[in-house]
């Protein structure tokens, strides 16, 4: 991983890339953002000739595809809400470009770096490149800073490496590493979070940059404390799971082994050489995750 130590203003020249682009825009009743989020877009890469702009409208109610086609941008429609996730997958199946944008269509990303991040990507050799955002805004200010401070470190724990913003709704990736990981993003809300986890769980060449980022003009985030927490954590456990079983289990096994011998040598002393039945299970299920662990890991190892 690599914290670029620049603004994505200052990442490249000011030139629009020339290498074919595909923007992708998941959005969800976001009537009030998406036609302005489609005109800053087209104008930040008004250079480039070879851009194509999706909006994945999924499920809306609101209007939001036809105002996305009266900005300019081509829309592609769910027919029912099937999570931003979704979306995504649904965009980059329909990609053409060689690079890969993916950003919201609230309002609160910086469309006008969109071309600077993608000229990064190229030129630094990086199969993806995520906008840090260096602020939080929204609803639950506190509480959602806590949180992806804690998921932050939890990530860095289990991947081995060091984790900037991994579920910033601005990104930029090649088409194959989208290709790659495409069946592995979930249809909700931690496809951002899993999309980061897979390049650096693959030792994946990845960047974070510094970005600015704005609190919505209109309507309320989508973030929701409990459930998208929880279901972020399990993302953060299955994607490391999938690429380093030995990294998730045998810190559990270790816990257990040294829980058991713990109690056994307590059972010695107390009960006059004798051990008890929990000693002994503490043990026994130390030595079944380490197995457990190590069977994951062949069968990981086998399938790469």
């Amino acid at each position: 991983m690599v914290e670029a130590n620049l603004t994505a203003s200052e990442a490249t020249a000011d030139e629009s890339p020339q290498a074919s682009v595909t923007v992708i825009v998941p959005a969800y009743n976001e009537s009030a953002t998406i036609a302005e989020d489609v005109r800053r877009i087209r104008a930040a890469f008004s250079d480039s000739p070879k851009l194509q702009l999706l909006v994945i409208n999924d499920g809306s109610t609101d209007g939001t595809d036809d105002l996305a086609k009266g900005a300019g941008a081509s829309v592609i429609s769910h027919p029912v809400n099937l999570g931003q996730g979704a979306a995504i997958k649904t965009g980059i199946t329909n990609a053409t470009g060689d690079f890969i944008v993916i950003v919201d269509g609230d309002g609160t990303y910086p469309a006008e770096d969109l071309p600077k991040l993608v000229s990064f990507t190229m030129e630094s050799g990086y199969e993806q490149v995520i906008g840090d955002r260096q602020s939080e805004q929204g609803s639950l200010r506190l509480l959602r800073m806590v949180v992806k401070r804690l998921l932050r470190m939890f990530a860095s724990f289990l991947s081995g490496q060091a984790v900037g913003d991994m579920n910033s709704g601005m990104r930029v990736l090649t088409k194959e590493a989208a290709n790659r990981y495409l069946t592995l993003i979930p249809d909700g809300f931690s496809n951002s979070t899993t999309l980061t986890l897979a390049s650096l769980s693959h030792r994946g060449r990845i960047a974070f940059i510094p970005i600015d980022y704005g609190a919505r003009k209109v309507g309320k985030s989508k973030f929701r404390p409990i459930e998208d927490t929880y279901n972020m954590m399990l993302t953060v456990v299955r994607m490391v799971m999938y690429v380093d079983p030995l990294r998730v289990l045998l810190p559990i096994a270790f816990v257990f082994f040294i829980g058991g011998v713990g109690k056994g040598i307590s059972d010695v002393i107390r009960f006059d050489l004798h051990i008890t039945t929990s000693s002994v299970l503490l043990t026994m299920t130390a030595i079944q995750i380490a197995a457990i662990a190590l069977i994951a890991d062949l069968i990981v190892r086998r399938t790469r």
